[in-house]
């Protein structure tokens, strides 16, 4: 019974478990959301299968049944709640994965909970079209980065037990102390990059919840990120410069941390302020999306560039050539 209340105290207390339930809701979501997953190229093959498969049914078969089917479908009343699905779909997750799981404990089976309550809602969200076409490879990654992610953990979990036992086995309890000490570091890393995770994600929630409210406000936020990020570039030069008279690493390290920053700014910006604005604007403001997308063009070709400008740095640098003189530069 202590056990039990501790689990259940810290699924409700910990960021962490937090962050899991966040992603099943995610990408269970009918609504508009900050997807959590890019796309890969299993995904796209995954997708454009299916699509195949689909376009191949819908030749062969006729149009009254597609009709048929596709009223059912439909929803009777408009939804005006924000929640990520409705009822229905919430009571068939737990009706459904209830059953399932107590079959396999009747069965003895060893069976994980949160695998099954997973997989039953990516299934309920596919039949609830919460897969559209415009997030259908970003959620199917999501899917199998999740169940991918699983497998995974179990054979490194494997492995590492052995190697554990084999390191306690042979060098006893000095073993122990690095092994601790190693433990708290990884949890130290780990909290750092799940923290700067956490605070990327609320970030651009925030942009999205911009954009459904005010979407010329959001517009115009964004547009003023980017005039910001291209009054970098003068300074990112300089310190490629630096670094190619001076042969410091110093100044090429800061260039390049400052251009992955703004190759990411850019990719957020295009993935959900773009994305979103065809649902969010009227037909007589998509000019000023026409005019930020040509600056958002320019602006990739401008980190494009210092990318190369940064890698042609790097490379006389790691083979020790003779610093550039101010005429060559």
């Amino acid at each position: 019974m202590i056990a039990g209340a501790i689990m259940v105290v810290t699924l409700i207390r910990s960021k962490k478990s937090s962050s899991v339930r966040n992603t099943e809701l995610t990408l269970a979501s009918t609504r508009d959301e900050v997807e959590l997953f890019q796309g890969s190229a299993v995904s796209r093959a995954f997708v454009q299968i299916m699509m195949g498969i689909r376009y191949f049914a819908e030749s062969i078969t006729p149009e009254f049944i597609w009709k048929a089917v596709g009223r059912r479908f439909q929803p009777t009343t408009k939804s005006t709640s924000d929640a990520r699905f409705d009822q229905l779909r919430a009571s068939v997750n737990i009706m459904t994965s209830s059953a399932i799981i107590m079959a396999g404990t009747l069965l003895k089976l060893p069976l994980s909970t949160t695998f099954i309550t997973f997989t039953v809602a990516m299934g309920t969200s596919l039949y609830h079209r919460a897969w559209g076409r415009d997030r259908a490879v970003q959620r199917t990654n999501g899917f199998l980065t999740v169940i991918g992610g699983w497998f995974l953990t179990a054979v490194i979990a494997s492995l590492t037990a052995g190697l554990v036992a084999t390191l306690l086995y042979y060098f006893t309890l000095y073993s122990a102390f690095v092994l601790l000490a190693l433990v708290f570091a990884l949890l130290f890393i780990f909290n750092r990059l799940h923290n700067a995770k956490v605070k990327d994600l609320q970030s651009r929630e925030s942009q999205l919840a911009k954009l459904k409210e005010s979407p010329s406000k959001a517009l115009a936020k964004n547009t003023s990120i980017l005039l910001e990020n291209i009054q970098q570039v003068d300074s990112i030069i300089k310190q490629i410069i630096e670094a190619s008279k001076t042969t410091k690493l110093g100044p090429l390290r800061k260039a390049e941390k400052r251009v992955e920053n703004l190759r990411l700014s850019y990719k957020t910006s295009i993935l959900e302020v773009l994305d979103l604005s065809h649902r969010h604007f009227e037909d007589r403001e998509m000019f000023a999306i026409h005019a930020f997308t040509n600056a958002q063009t320019v602006f990739r070709h401008m980190v494009g560039s210092l990318q190369r400008m940064k890698t042609a740095a790097g490379d006389r640098l790691e083979l020790f050539h003779t610093p550039l003189s101010d005429s060559e530069l």
